[in-house]
């Protein structure tokens, strides 16, 4: 009883409460605690037995009722031990933990001799009595005070719980929007300590993807790294969690590009993965669930189930023949945005001779279709005459969950490259074996492996200031542990800023650099923000349900209400919904007979409608529900009657997105548009030594895309010939793959007349 009782003050102290729905479990600086709690408490039963004058066997040991009986303290029966609820209206029922006592037995208790319980005896043998009694209590009143004592001064100094569980009654399911477990230890990463000051080549703020992948290209060329994280757990908007059992992914969950044969592949991220020679393991699925206002549909990735079974359904064999248009129109430009790897791009002259040795037909087609690559993709889709309005939304939708944005702020550069991955023949999507986490944690390894360099990944280490030298060069960080202590990291060469574009103003000193003062005080001002998230983690009994996924039963779904609210389309408040139950993928995440969900609105959540509320308050605890509501419609989309099942249920708001991940006012990043007058800013800036990195630089929002960030960042740090000699470790396609339509198909169509030339732009129809 105590160790469960003091395992509970414990989680409180440290990482939050534990889950509702799972039974607490001792943890090993409880025992001693518990163990002398437990001797104070036997020895003064001992005291109160020895100096009682009796001890009414009725009032200690008789039950109420003979077939169900439960024990007696001070009268009253002891009420029986429930389970946590996991139906929010299902009446149950719990069998009762004590043991059944016979009619015959109780009987018996209740009618014995007075004589079977004799009153402690006078004189010398009361007194000894009394003494032993007396003389064990404070034996074991001074062990726990001793124990205590030590034990106490040991736990961490506590921060305040993020959105601790809020209770919303005995009928429901406890919520919250935190974590109960801390972070699985992971070798090389510790906690920034008092001791930690010290000297670096490069220090990386943040240890979002962006900059973990800059960390890792430059400790492999053998530099120096320290990464500082604010937050317990590394990864930034992509980290994972534990609560009780259960694994929980925080950020994107739907990947592609990593299980090519050989290797080979278009995406940044696979290739960061290849020079630093980590990787995670992947598991491999084709299907992607959709549940629109015309109808729902699961298909393969790919031209063929998607043409056949979507387009001919919702648009006929126009729609089909306008696809195929635009996907041939995609080959050029897909040659240009992924014949190039980010991987190899500097921010300076020094990446010609690489580009023109390695890559010179790439560089070709990139130079002829520049300016059309930068264009917004509503652009490329109008040059198309794309006019079937099923095309044109199911288009926004995809460049919105890529990059935040509908078709007219996508750049086509971006969906170019998404497209020619999506719809190629044979295409699949691929899972990483052990959630998003297990990505991160490849990343970290990429750091942590050259330790013996002088590399190290510290968490719990919040950076307040962006350190200059009398010269005006960024020379290191100010850092904050967990307990308040300062600790100064200096770097020799760089200091990288992984944190969004409106945090960064706040580390660097107004007045150091007029140059980047301007820069980046203009960039906060003319920038507008993605807006916010919502989030359902839970987890729910899969009893009867599928073990695996299939066509009827996703594990990744997205739900659509509808395609125009307000004119605002696909980005209207609560519209858009994504759906992952990645344990159908990885049954790891779950322990036996249970599934775990992730739904979330992409970036649709304004911030206003949540900023200043009391995290205590019953307004913001009736708003967590109301959202909660709202994200179980979308689950129960594909898995009806899913929060009747629920066990556990937490809820994320723009404030969650605030405080846990550190971002301004929660937002999902910079909301630049293609073609509009704010560009994306670069790596190097006017600062020198100082280098900004992640989805607030070129190319932005994704995981492709910080991936890029991240290695262009490293290489622009990095000399011509250590970027050289990390492009041999790149492996891309032999050619580019076909897309959409194989294009013979497409050939034969112009043959055919039906358009002229598959990649010269077609007529526009002609004005009503």
């Amino acid at each position: 009883f105590f160790s469960h009782l003091f395992v509970g003050t414990e989680r409180m102290c440290s990482r939050g409460p534990a889950p509702a729905s799972e039974p607490a479990t001792p943890g090993a600086n409880t025992w001693p605690l518990a163990m002398a709690a437990a001797a104070v408490l036997c020895s003064t039963l001992v005291l109160v037995r020895a100096l009682a004058p009796t001890a009414t066997p009725s009032a200690l040991f008789a039950a109420p009722h003979a077939a169900t009986a439960r024990p007696i303290v001070g009268g009253m029966p002891v009420p029986r031990v429930q389970p946590v609820r996991s139906h929010a209206s299902e009446p149950f029922a719990a069998a009762s933990r004590w043991p059944e006592v016979s009619a015959a037995a109780a009987a018996a208790a209740a009618t014995a001799p007075e004589a079977a319980h004799p009153r402690p005896r006078a004189g010398a043998d009361g007194v000894a009595r009394a003494g032993l009694a007396l003389l064990a209590g404070a034996m074991s009143v001074a062990a726990l005070l001793h124990t205590a004592r030590r034990f106490l001064p040991t736990r961490p100094q506590c921060l305040d719980p993020l959105d601790l569980g809020a209770d919303y009654g005995a009928t429901r399911v406890a919520m919250a929007a935190t974590t109960a477990s801390a972070p699985t230890p992971k070798e090389g990463v510790r906690r920034l300590t008092a001791a930690d000051s010290h000297e670096t080549d490069v220090v990386v703020i943040g240890s979002g993807l962006g900059g973990l992948c800059c960390a890792a290209m430059l400790a492999h060329n053998g530099l120096r790294v320290t990464v500082l994280e604010s937050h317990e757990h590394l990864g930034g908007c992509a980290h994972d969690f534990k609560y009780g059992p259960y694994t929980f992914e925080s950020g994107p969950s739907l990947y592609s590009g990593f299980t090519a044969p050989g290797g080979e592949s278009f995406n940044p991220l696979q290739h960061v993965f290849q020079i630093i020679g980590e990787e995670p393991e992947w598991i491999q699925y084709d299907r992607w669930g959709t549940f629109l206002p015309e109808g729902n549909f699961c298909v393969k990735l790919g031209p063929d189930e998607f043409e056949d079974r979507v387009l001919m359904v919702n648009g006929g064999e126009d729609a089909v023949a306008q696809w195929r248009r635009l996907m041939a129109r995609l080959v050029p430009l897909s040659e240009g945005a992924q014949g190039l790897p980010a991987t190899v791009i500097r921010e300076d002259l020094g990446a010609l001779p690489i580009l023109l040795a390695k890559y010179p037909k790439a560089l070709l087609a990139t130079i002829q279709t520049g300016q059309t690559l930068n264009s917004p993709f509503k652009d490329l889709l109008d040059e198309q005459n794309i006019t079937n309005q099923f095309i044109r939304n199911w288009l926004d939708l995809l460049c919105f969950l890529l990059q935040g944005l509908p078709a007219k702020g996508c750049l086509n550069a971006v969906m170019s490259y998404m497209m020619a991955d999506w719809y190629r023949p044979g295409v699949c999507l691929d899972y990483p074996k052990g959630g998003s986490g297990a990505i991160v944690d490849a990343l970290t390894r990429g750091v942590t492996k050259h330790a013996d360099k002088g590399c190290k990944v510290l968490t719990e280490g919040h950076v307040t200031e962006v350190l200059v030298s009398e010269a005006g060069v960024a020379n290191g960080v100010r850092v904050k542990t967990r307990k308040g202590e300062e600790v100064v990291v200096k770097a020799a060469k760089a200091v990288v800023c992984n944190a969004d574009l409106w945090t960064t103003r706040k580390l660097v000193p107004q007045g150091i650099n007029a140059a980047f003062d301007e820069q980046i005080d203009n960039l906060g001002k003319e920038t507008p923000q993605v807006n916010s998230f919502i989030h359902l983690h839970a987890a729910i009994d899969a009893e009867g349900l599928p073990t695996e996924a299939s066509e009827d039963f996703p594990a990744q779904w997205a739900v659509v209400n509808t395609w125009a609210e307000d004119g605002e389309g696909v980005e209207a408040p609560r519209n858009v919904v994504l759906v992952s139950m990645p344990s159908l993928l990885d049954p790891s995440l779950a322990p036996a007979g249970k599934h775990v969900i992730h739904a979330y609105t992409p970036a649709t959540e304004a911030y206003e409608l949540w900023e200043g509320m009391d995290r205590d308050s019953e307004e913001y605890k009736a708003k967590k529900e109301e959202a909660a509501q709202f994200l179980w419609s979308a689950v129960e989309k594909s898995v009806p009657g899913a929060r009747g099942r629920a066990v556990l249920e937490m809820v994320g708001t723009p404030l969650t997105h605030e405080r846990f991940l550190r971002r301004d006012r929660g937002t999902y990043g910079p909301r630049i548009e293609a073609g509009g007058d704010v560009n994306l800013t670069g790596h190097k800036t006017p600062l020198p030594g100082f280098y900004m990195t992640g989805d607030s630089t070129f190319p932005g929002i994704g995981v492709p895309a910080v991936a890029a960030a991240g290695a262009i960042t490293a290489n622009t740090i990095l000399s011509i010939p250590q970027v050289w000699n990390m492009a041999d470790k790149i492996k891309l396609p032999a050619k580019v793959p076909d897309i959409g339509a194989v294009e013979k198909s497409v050939a034969m169509m112009a043959v055919l007349g039906q358009i002229s030339d598959p990649r010269a732009p077609a007529p526009k129809a002609p004005e009503a």
